[in-house]
């Protein structure tokens, strides 16, 4: 986001930068995933978890947002993200997955279609 926003400024982007990466995946998705595709079938399967995964990423991202980060990536149910700056980087990276890893406790328990309760995997 930071580098959007330089870019719509018309400002100069350095050739290199100095920041923190943070990379979190959903652990446990590939389970959730088979089990609504069981339950639903696999098209609509993967429709609801689509939904689920929006739902979940709003949080996360908001968190990232929160901490002045940037989302730079997404690959299937990993984020990958990063924190521009020196230092205190690393403190607001770490504060920033660890008020991620609070909001997903709102997905603590998931109600598969078959109504089979789901945990995600809080590691």
């Amino acid at each position: 986001m930071d580098r959007r926003h330089a870019l719509s400024r018309g400002e100069d982007l350095p050739g290199q930068t100095t920041g923190t990466a943070l990379f979190a995946d959903l652990s446990g998705f590939t389970q959730l995933t088979a089990a609504f595709a069981e339950a639903l079938g696999k098209q609509r399967g993967a429709e609801e978890m689509v939904r689920v995964v929006k739902r979940v990423f709003s949080v996360l991202i908001a968190e990232v947002h929160r901490y002045r980060g940037s989302v730079i990536n997404f690959s299937g149910d990993a984020i990958t993200c990063w924190f521009n700056g020196g230092e205190e980087t690393k403190r607001r990276a770490v504060a920033c997955g660890l008020a991620m890893q609070t909001g997903m406790a709102a997905f603590a328990h998931i109600l598969t279609p078959l109504a089979v309760p789901f945990r995600w995997d809080s590691r």
